[in-house]
C-alpha cells in the first residue's frame, strides 16, 4: 500500500507480478486485509492520520516514504501498527520489492519477520571506484561503493535489499556509460549466499529490464570471503548469470593455487586477488599470485589485483601479470563520473 499517486499504480503493478497482494490507497477496500501499509510523509493529507487508519484495518507493519534530503519523522508506533523502515524517493519498483523482501521471511511472503533490530534506512547514495588497466593504465571498469558520509567508503553486500540497491546504482552509471559508447563493465558487491539464490538472477533480470540497459554493461562481484557454499552451488549460479548475459567476477583469498581449480572452472569473467589467507613473505605472496594468474590466463579469465595504494603495490601488481589493477593509487572514489 502505497499513498504516492501515479507511482502507486506502477508500484502495485510489478508487485503483483511478483506474486504479492498490493494496491494503491485509494482503491484499498475495507474487505481487503494487508500486512504492510507504505506511507508518503510528503502526501497532502496527514499521513499520521493514514496510519492511524491502517492500524484499525488490522495492518501490522509500515514502511515511511520520504524525499530525499528532507529530515526522517521521528518514528512511531500507531495503535500497534509498527514502522519498521523508510524508503528514500524517487522510487523504483525493484527497489522496493527488493526492500520488502529483505523483511519477508521467505516462506509465506509476510513481511516484518526479520524486523526486530528496528527500523532501517537502506543506502541511497553510491560513488564509483575505477579499475585500471596495469598495463597502459586506462580506464577498464567501475565499482559502485556504498557511501556513508563520516564513515568513508565500504562495499554493501550483506543483504538482499542492499545487493539489489547497490546493483541499481550500478546499472544506472552502466546505462550512461552504453549510451556514451563506453563499453566497460560497473561491477557491484554480492554475497556468495545471495549469488547462490535462485531467485537472485530473475531479480535482477526485471531490473535491467525496467531500467532498458544490456545486463552485460554489468559485472557482479561475488565475496568469497567468509562464505560456507560448495563449489557446485556457486557453479549453478554462475550459470545462471552468465545464461542471462550478466558478467560475474569472483573474490577469493587462497594459500595455494590448487584451491583456485574449482573456481577457475566457473563461468567466470573475472577473478580479484586481495592477497592471501594467511601472511606470507611479499615474495611468496607473488609468486602465489603469478601461478593463480597463469591459472586463470588458461581459462580465459580476467585477473585483478585489489588494494593498490601505492607505486610499490603497482610494480608488484604489475609482476604478477594480471589484468586490471584497484585501490587509492588511482585517486579517491568518485561521487560522480564525467563521461
Amino acid at each position: 500500500m502505497i499513498d504516492d499517486g501515479a507511482a502507486a499504480v506502477e508500484l502495485a503493478e510489478f508487485l503483483r507480478l511478483l506474486g504479492h497482494s498490493a494496491t494503491a490507497w485509494e482503491a484499498w477496500t475495507e474487505d481487503r486485509c494487508f500486512d504492510l501499509v507504505m506511507v508518503d510523509t510528503a502526501d497532502q493529507g496527514d499521513w499520521e492520520t493514514h496510519l492511524a487508519i491502517a492500524a484499525a484495518r488490522g495492518v501490522s507493519w509500515a514502511i515511511l516514504l520520504v524525499d530525499d534530503g528532507t529530515d526522517i519523522p521521528a518514528v512511531r508506533n500507531v495503535g500497534g501498527l509498527r514502522v519498521i523502515g523508510t524508503l528514500m524517493k524517487p522510487l523504483t519498483p525493484v527497489r522496493v520489492a527488493a526492500f520488502l523482501r529483505n523483511y519477508g521471511n521467505g516462506s509465506d511472503g509476510s513481511v516484518g519477520q526479520r524486523a526486530g533490530d528496528g527500523p532501517v534506512r537502506m543506502p541511497g547514495r553510491f560513488i564509483f571506484r575505477t579499475k585500471h588497466a596495469l598495463r597502459g593504465d586506462a580506464v577498464v571498469g567501475y565499482e559502485a561503493v556504498a557511501w556513508q558520509e563520516g564513515a568513508g567508503a565500504s562495499p554493501d553486500h550483506d543483504s538482499f535489499a542492499g545487493t539489489i540497491w547497490a546493483a541499481e546504482a550500478a546499472l544506472g552509471l552502466a546505462g550512461r556509460l552504453a549510451r556514451a559508447r563506453a563499453k566497460v563493465p560497473v561491477a557491484f558487491s554480492c554475497s556468495a549466499a545471495i549469488f547462490a539464490d535462485a531467485q537472485f538472477v530473475r531479480e535482477m533480470q526485471l531490473l535491467t529490464r525496467y531500467a532498458r540497459v544490456d545486463p552485460g554493461g554489468l559485472l557482479v562481484d561475488v565475496a568469497l570471503a567468509t562464505s560456507t557454499l560448495r563449489a557446485l552451488d556457486l557453479s549453478e549460479a554462475a550459470e545462471r548469470c552468465a545464461a542471462a548475459g550478466f558478467h560475474v567476477a569472483l573474490g577469493r583469498r587462497g594459500e595455494a593455487a590448487e584451491s583456485w581449480e574449482p573456481w577457475t572452472m566457473l563461468s567466470l569473467s573475472e577473478i580479484r586477488l586481495d592477497g592471501c589467507g594467511a601472511a606470507l613473505p611479499p615474495g611468496e605472496e607473488r609468486a602465489l599470485q603469478r601461478e593463480i594468474v597463469a591459472l586463470c590466463q588458461q581459462r580465459g579469465i580476467r585477473t585483478t589485483i585489489g588494494r593498490i595504494d601505492s607505486e610499490a603495490d603497482l610494480r608488484d601488481a604489475r609482476d604478477t601479470g594480471a589484468d586490471q589493477g584497484l585501490g587509492a593509487y588511482w585517486g579517491a572514489p568518485l561521487r560522480d563520473v564525467i563521461l
